[in-house]
């Protein structure tokens, strides 16, 4: 599959476009991609939607979890949302990959610091 773009539109609008042109049951936009649970042919998958930018235009990609994207950061509900699975060493890719992040969030807590987006910040305590 290529890449799909729509003149003049920005990242939202392809956002919109996605989920109107396709029965949707859920959507999450993480960074650059839209990991969305889709309805085809009555079977629910799961697919993702690499967003880029095009020139001036916004445009994407959709890979389908039967190709096994080389993404990892779909939400794991979505594990448990679809129950037809077409591609499991993506989705032990996918629960490996929330696992490490877990472990990395009790590390950091223990720490007394926080992760926002690719920063790390001292939490703060109230003083008496």
């Amino acid at each position: 599959m290529g890449t799909y773009s729509t003149i003049g539109a920005s990242r939202k609008d392809i956002i919109d476009q996605i989920v109107s042109e396709n029965e949707t049951v859920a959507k999450t936009v993480r960074g650059n991609i839209l990991w969305a649970v889709m309805v085809g042919n009555g079977e629910w998958y799961i697919c993702c939607f690499l967003l880029r930018k095009c020139g001036d235009d916004w445009g994407y990609k959709p890979i389908e979890e039967e190709m096994g994207p080389c993404y990892y950061n779909c939400p794991l509900k979505y594990l448990n949302t679809v129950t037809k699975y077409t591609n499991e060493e993506w989705r032990e890719g996918v629960r490996s990959y929330h696992a490490k992040k877990k472990v990395e969030r009790e590390e950091y807590k223990k720490r007394g610091l926080v992760k926002r987006g690719r920063y790390l910040y001292a939490t703060t305590t109230k003083r008496s």
